[in-house]
């Protein structure tokens, strides 16, 4: 289990574990949640605030990870994302 420590509250990360692989089980301990995990699932949350993990699984497994880190933002020059605000969906 795990936090990742070097991304934003407010960013969220998203998962996907693929390959031949009997099913594994995706945790976040913390708020009591346990999802099965199989090959193509995607899960989105936001990493640094739940701790989560994933179990042993028998078979091939790679998990593709989509997260963001402040160094690449302030690289770019971009702004640094917050939280959505119900008034920006708006008309």
């Amino acid at each position: 289990m795990h936090r990742d420590n070097f991304t934003h509250n407010e960013w969220y990360d998203l998962l996907t574990s693929v390959g031949p692989y009997n099913e594994a089980i995706f945790e976040l301990p913390g708020v009591g949640l346990r999802f099965k995990y199989t090959s193509g699932t995607v899960i989105g949350l936001c990493g640094r605030v739940l701790r989560h993990g994933v179990s042993e699984a028998e078979g091939d497994r790679i998990c593709l990870a989509y997260y963001m880190r402040e160094n690449v933002q302030k690289r770019l020059n971009a702004d640094i994302a917050d939280w959505p605000l119900w008034d920006s969906y708006k008309d």
